[in-house]
Formats: structure tokens, sequence, C-alpha cells
């Protein structure tokens, strides 16, 4: 590559790098073009973008984007995830093509929501749950206390309402001819 076809590759890799909101790095050794090609598939789907970044190039669009921090990751054969979407579903759906693929890629780490995490802080995000999955919890630990007081509120007219007519019924028996 020509140095000024360099530099614009490092302009465009920052820009994608800004635009993610978080990035995973992995090393993809091992897989075929095939499987190279079925992953990416899998993660598009999850709004991500999956490249093999030449380490230099990719160092210095680390630097012009300041994420420096993530430059160590960078060494022998790196895959960049660039995460748009949520990055524990798309770190899930990367580890379970893992399990498929006979654990490849391997995770080296990642920045995820400007932190940066480990290949093992990574790992155990995925066993998180999702978001929606979180916010249906969320709703029903809300939603349980608000049902008992409306029980309770419905629950106090209808005793009174059977307390009154059994106490009607009561008369009715008491006044009635023997």
């Amino acid at each position: 590559m020509a140095r000024p076809e360099k530099e614009l590759t490092v302009a465009k890799l920052a820009e994608q790098i800004r635009q993610a909101g978080s990035l995973l790095l992995t090393d993809y050794r091992g897989l075929t073009v095939r499987q190279m090609a079925q992953l990416r598939r899998v993660l598009r789907s999850r709004g991500t973008r999956y490249r093999v970044i030449k380490n230099t190039l990719f160092r210095r669009a680390l630097e012009a984007c300041g994420r420096a921090e993530l430059s160590p990751l960078a060494e022998g054969p790196t895959a960049v995830a660039l995460i748009s979407g949520e990055p524990p579903a798309v770190i899930k759906e990367l580890l379970a093509y893992s399990k498929t693929a006979n654990d490849l890629p391997v995770v080296k780490g990642g920045l995820v929501e400007g932190r940066l995490l480990s290949a093992a802080e990574v790992i155990a995000l995925a066993s998180l749950p999702s978001r929606e999955q979180l916010l249906a919890l969320l709703v029903s630990l809300l939603q349980a206390p608000l049902a008992n007081v409306v029980a309770t509120l419905q629950a106090a007219p209808a005793r009174l309402a059977a307390l009154l007519h059994a106490l009607a019924e009561k008369k009715a028996a008491e006044s009635a001819p023997a």
C-alpha cells in the first residue's frame, strides 16, 4: 500500500472506531475462509462489522481516535468486531459461534462502552442476561407491589359487600314468619 492509501485507510478505520460503541479483538488463526464469512454474516445481523486489519494500521487508527489503550491487544493475527448494537448480544453470538468452530476465534479483549476489558471480562459479560431480559425483570419487580396494592384495594369493598349481603340475609331470616 502506498503512503496516501495507508493514511486514508487509517482515517476511515479511525472513523469506524469512533462510530462503534464497542470493540472486540480476537485471534482468528485457524478459521477457514468459509468460517470467517459465516461468522461475518452472523455478526452483521447484530449490527457488527468483523474485519481483519493490519496491526500497524489498527494501532495508528486507535491513536488517531484516542483509544491507544487497546494497542497491546493488537499482537499477532487480529480481527476486530466493530459493535454498534448491544455488546453482550454480539459477544454471546461470537462465543456461540466459537463453540461450533473448535473454540475459534479466540477473544483477546475489548472496549465495551468506554471500558477496557480483558478476555475473561468479555466472556463474563456474555453470561449476563440480555437488555430485554433485564428490562422484563425490572418491570415485573415494579409491577408486583402495585398488583398487591390493587388486590388489597379491591378486596376491602368486596368484603364489605359480602358482609352487607350476609347481614341482609340474616335480617330477612329473622323477620320471616316461622
